[in-house]
């Protein structure tokens, strides 16, 4: 080998190894973010249908599926093998489902029914109640004797329709339901929505989340707006906000969002009249979220499943991550019961049950990470040394650019 090319290899090994401390970091980083007990899932059984919408009601391991016009109801006693109960027809296109003691509530276009399920094998319609016709049912959430519908304008609505969000209708007797409080908010449009204890979190994609007092439907009170979630600067609000679930600590609590642009995100609504931005993880295609006591289930569309710690939702710490069902189907939501670890998983194709457990290996992340950070890895060394490469390799064309100048 030639004296200058050594030369040149000589002043090139400190950019080397730069470039090999910068990698080596990205993966040492990588395998100390791993959790040392992963939570997986295995698959147990599948029911196949077209789908919108979905409730469990763990008590009984029934499923209500909203399918075309009708409501399905799965009888899921058995995972291994779910099988269908009953059908009730609609009559127009179904979309959200809720369940509470026996009631169901079926969100339509713009309506509601009000479905008696205490024999699930015969469901009887009580009765059905209808929004503005301008506007559309985006989610419907039982609460006590209370019904609560969010809702949004329709595109081509007429602009004088002052923003309804909320409606609250008093189902003491479902056979009468009676409106009994609406809600306004200039400029939102409701796509999704979440009631913890006495406040509703009514998510509105782009423009962020408002926060309702619930306590008394009757008289439902405005509290906070969430508006900027932190986890890219460049985006000051959620750029594509999909559901979002709660969680309490000791001393704080946190609404965790999946956002379909932005990924998981984590923000305080310990004061709900001033909630305030957190942070977050870019993930891709985020589309719905269970949060139970120890850990929220992030799906995104392609059927996977993040899996992450609530001791502390700050720290945003995964505990696992797995394919749900091994299949490229769109999925559309999940629900995970704690107390018998089963998740169920809702796509374009039907239902998945899965059982969950925790301390097993899970190489889905592994594999599914490690080339994401060793390009990522690759790629910053890169743009940080090729300069410092560049300019030693310039330099050591210039015969002039080593020469000693001492006794000059």
């Amino acid at each position: 080998m030639r004296r200058k090319t050594k030369q040149l290899l000589l002043r090139l090994i400190p950019i080397i190894v730069i470039f090999i401390a910068i990698v080596s970091g990205f993966v040492i980083n990588y395998f100390m973010r791993i959790p040392s007990e992963w939570n997986t899932g295995t698959p147990l059984g599948e029911y196949e249908t077209s789908t919108v919408g979905f409730d469990v009601n763990t008590q009984n391991n029934l499923v209500y599926i909203s399918s075309g016009n009708s409501c399905l109801i799965i009888d899921a006693d058995d995972p291994t093998n779910p099988s269908l109960l009953a059908e009730y027809d609609k009559e127009s296109p179904a979309k959200a489902i809720d369940y509470q003691d026996e009631l169901l509530a079926i969100s339509g276009i713009r309506d509601v029914n009000f479905v008696d399920v205490s024999d699930p094998s015969s469901p009887t319609n009580l009765s059905v109640v209808e929004v503005h016709i301008n506007y559309t049912v985006a989610d419907v959430v039982l609460k006590g004797d209370f019904a609560l519908v969010a809702v949004h304008p329709n595109p081509y609505a007429e602009p004088d329709l002052n923003y309804r969000v909320l409606y609250a209708f008093n189902i003491t007797d479902p056979e009468n339901p009676i409106e009994v409080d609406v809600k306004r908010r200039y400029g939102f449009q409701s796509y999704s929505m979440n009631v913890h204890q006495d406040i509703a979190y009514i998510i509105n994609p782009t423009s962020g989340i408002v926060l309702y007092n619930v306590t008394d439907p009757t008289n439902i009170i405005q509290l906070g707006f969430l508006n900027g979630f932190g986890l890219v600067p460049t985006l000051p609000y959620a750029a594509n906000a999909m559901e979002s679930g709660i969680s309490q600590t000791s001393t704080a609590t946190y609404i965790i969002i999946a956002d379909y642009d932005n990924g998981y995100i984590v923000a305080d609504v310990s004061n709900p009249t001033n909630p305030l931005p957190g942070s977050g993880i870019i993930m891709g295609n985020c589309i719905s979220i269970d949060v139970t006591y120890d850990y929220a289930y992030i799906l995104q569309r392609n059927g996977t499943v993040s899996v992450f710690s609530m001791e502390d939702p700050s720290l945003l710490k995964i505990a696992g991550r797995f394919d749900a069902y091994d299949e490229e189907h769109n999925a559309r939501d999940i629900h995970v019961h704690q107390a018998t670890n089963k998740m169920y998983v809702l796509h374009n194709h039907g239902l998945s049950i899965l059982q969950l457990s925790e301390g097993e290996i899970n190489e889905y992340y592994r594999q599914e990470a490690k080339s994401r950070t060793l390009t990522i890895a690759i790629i910053v060394s890169f743009v940080i040394t090729a300069p410092l490469a560049a300019v030693v390799i310039m330099r050591h064309r210039d015969p002039n650019a080593y020469t000693s100048r001492i006794g000059r």
